[in-house]
């Protein structure tokens, strides 16, 4: 869940996802009930992914 909403389009008046944003989008989705900014950002770079970083979502035309 966490990687599908980094990788997601970003809300209206943001250039990119940042920690915190990440955090409450979880929460307001249901995936957690609470979940740290330092357990986030824990995974993310376990998984290699940079919120503020356009390279590290999915692109279509790697998938073409």
């Amino acid at each position: 869940m966490l990687v599908a909403i980094a990788c997601s389009p970003v809300p209206d008046g943001h250039d990119h996802w940042t920690v915190r944003m990440i955090q409450s989008k979880l929460v307001e989705m249901g995936g957690v009930a609470h979940m740290g900014r330092g357990t986030v950002h824990n995974v993310m770079k376990k998984m290699n992914l940079n919120p503020g970083n356009e390279s590290s979502g999915v692109s279509l035309e790697k998938l073409t």
